[in-house]
């Protein structure tokens, strides 16, 4: 009996042993070898060696997926858009169900400022896992930042603040998405809500002049004059050549009846915005 279990053993083991000794099976072995070497210098920011490693991966691989994927997002941060974009689409070619194949995917359409297929992308994405907080983040800027102007959209401007919100739900921490609903809210000239987000935003991210700035900016389309000026003289200790913090403050100082130092904080932006030129 424990010969039978020992030849039973051995049998089962023989088509593995046969895969592994193929070219076959080595030239995986060789190629998940050589992807792990590529995600490693990733890591560390040597692209041109992480190029060297995938592409020696999908020589040895050619129907990987993640293989393609990985060289997609290695492009991507070299700037060379249309070869991360055919990389891209052979991932999904090869394996139609992997999210982050469509996530990467969108933040590239994102990045070029196709939003609709950047939508599309991510929609697909969201199917196929609906707990990934920043798919739904660039589905909602894509929403937001679509032609036309959002307050002129009711359909869009809802997905928009559903996908937001959701992202706050999946991450409380995740600053850029109260810093968008601020915005937003911003836009459909809802002063109150947006200082709510940007406040939250704020709370975790506090040395962010520009979430500062607009706190104050909100604050000053309420009237809140009071409120506004300390916002907006954080943003300028934060960044003394914030030259839209200065010619807010110097709004503020005027609607405030202090014309001196509104004048002073005038010229200062005006300084400014030519030194950038």
């Amino acid at each position: 009996m424990k010969q039978l279990r020992i030849f039973v053993v051995i049998f089962l083991f023989i088509p593995v042993f046969i895969f592994l000794l193929t070219g076959s099976g080595c030239k995986n072995i060789k190629g998940e070898r050589y992807k792990d070497l590529a995600r490693n210098e990733y890591k560390k920011d040597n692209k041109m060696k992480a190029l060297e490693y995938i592409n020696k991966s999908i020589e040895m691989n050619p129907k990987d997926a993640s293989s393609y994927n990985i060289r997609g997002n290695i492009y991507v941060e070299m700037y060379e858009e249309e070869k991360a974009l055919i990389d891209y689409n052979k991932s999904i070619e090869l394996d139609q169900k992997h999210w982050r194949y469509y996530s990467d995917r969108g933040g590239l359409y994102f990045n070029q400022k196709k939003f609709k297929e950047s939508i599309d992308d991510f929609t697909t994405s969201i199917k196929l896992k609906s707990d990934i907080a920043h798919s739904y983040y660039f589905r909602g800027m894509s929403y937001y930042l679509a032609e036309p102007d959002i307050y002129k959209d009711t359909a869009r401007t809802n997905k928009a603040l559903y996908d937001l919100q959701k992202v706050t739900e999946l991450d409380s921490v995740y600053w850029e998405a109260y810093n968008a609903l601020g915005n937003l809210y911003l836009d459909l000239m809802k002063p109150d809500l947006a200082i709510k987000e940007f406040k939250t935003a704020a709370s975790i991210k506090p040395d962010d002049p520009l979430i500062h700035f607009r706190i104050g900016l909100a604050y000053y389309l309420s009237n809140d004059y009071v409120n506004a000026m300390p916002e907006v003289d954080k943003a300028i200790e934060l960044n003394r050549k914030y030259s839209k913090a200065f010619k807010l403050r110097g709004w503020i100082f005027s609607k405030t009846g202090d014309k001196k130092s509104a004048k002073i904080d005038s010229v200062t932006a005006a300084k400014l915005d030519e030194a950038e030129e």
